[in-house]
């Protein structure tokens, strides 16, 4: 890719990411810029899901497999594919102060 040239060898190289940006119009384009650099860091993914339980007395008319195929904007999607040692930004705190952008963990 134009963008991460050698990402392979600065892929924990903080200055070197910070200088780069893919800015995309469309989540649906996203999805697959991340795949296809995701594809490129060598090691295993590990997909992580959202919880996907219906309350009893929920009158939806979805089958839950509909919701969870959504992308919605401003909503996270279902599933999370990550690999050690992937740069990841936080997006909201629910475990704050050990957890901030800038952080490495």
């Amino acid at each position: 890719m134009y963008v991460f040239p050698n990402l392979e060898v600065n892929i924990n190289n903080a200055e070197w990411l910070y200088e780069r940006a893919v800015l995309s119009p469309k989540n649906e384009w996203v999805n697959k810029i991340n795949k296809k650099i995701l594809d490129m860091i060598v090691g295993d993914s590990k997909v992580y899901s959202s919880i996907d339980t219906v309350i009893a007395n929920n009158d939806s008319t979805y089958p839950v497999e509909f919701l969870n195929y959504l992308e919605l904007t401003g909503v996270p999607s279902h599933k999370l594919e990550l690999k050690v040692g992937v740069t990841v930004l936080l997006m909201r705190n629910f475990d704050a102060p050990r957890l901030c952008n800038g952080t490495r963990q």
